[in-house]
């Protein structure tokens, strides 16, 4: 009986220790490409409820890097109203920034990469994504 009851009790702590953690923010992956068409980063993050500091105004969140291979983003934070959103990829300076900015419709992002600042404004490549709310 005792033997039983230890199976089952360690079955049930595996199980527990095994379950995935669910966040309850949207995440939304991109993958952005070249204008030849080359994979140039994948990236997944979780949109939090959290403000977040910038050098532009608005309501700016945090965004908690989930995936980036190439360690590209730092401190990003994200705006977000009426289908838009703006990602800033790097959040640590101001008056030049790196962007991921498009539309969602539905759970589909579709956008650009864009780098602007003090006088200047360049689109790097495309991006698309998508968008899940839990």
């Amino acid at each position: 009986m005792i033997k039983i009851i230890a199976t089952a009790a360690a079955i049930l702590i595996a199980s527990a220790c095994s379950a995935e953690v669910k966040s309850h923010y949207p995440t939304i992956s991109f993958v952005e490409m070249d204008s030849t068409g080359k994979n140039v980063r994948e990236i997944k993050l979780e949109l939090t409820d959290r403000p977040e500091k910038t050098c532009i105004s608005g309501d700016w969140k945090t965004a908690t890097v989930l995936s980036d291979v190439s360690g590209y983003t730092r401190s990003p934070a994200y705006i977000m109203a009426d289908g838009k959103i703006e990602v800033l990829l790097i959040n640590t300076m101001c008056d030049s920034y790196d962007s991921y900015s498009g539309a969602i419709t539905g759970n589909k992002f579709s956008g650009d990469h864009v780098a602007y600042g003090l006088g200047f404004s360049k689109t790097i490549g495309k991006v698309s994504g998508e968008y899940s709310i839990p």
